[in-house]
């Protein structure tokens, strides 16, 4: 895989990641979330998509850089096969205290990259 064209499905995890601060920008809590339907759904397709993203990310780099990756592929296969439900809980957590890491994360690689 070319270089540009991992580093456009790096650059498209940081889109997603503001879509997802943009639409959680008035969540709150988690029953903000719960009951906003129309939010919840926007989250799970950005995070459907950062899976997706991550999907096309080479070895090597998965390997040069260690982090989540196969949870994060593997969220996108709970969101769109819907394996046992969604948990709501699991995915205000990843909200409140894995998306910023993930974001300071792909911009370190994205400069390291340079």
């Amino acid at each position: 895989m070319s270089e540009r064209k991992y580093k456009f499905f790096l650059n498209d995890i940081l889109k997603e990641i503001k879509n997802i601060e943009k639409f959680t920008s008035n969540i709150e809590n988690l029953n903000d979330l719960e009951e906003n339907e129309l939010v919840l759904y926007a989250v799970l397709k950005a995070l459907e998509n950062i899976g997706e993203a991550v999907k096309h990310i080479p070895e090597d780099i998965k390997l040069k850089y260690p982090y989540h990756w196969k949870e994060i592929s593997g969220l996108r296969n709970i969101i769109v096969h819907n394996y046992w439900g969604i948990d709501i809980e699991i995915i205000y957590d990843i909200l409140e205290n894995e998306i910023k890491d993930l974001k300071n994360f792909v911009e370190k690689i994205l400069e390291n990259e340079k």
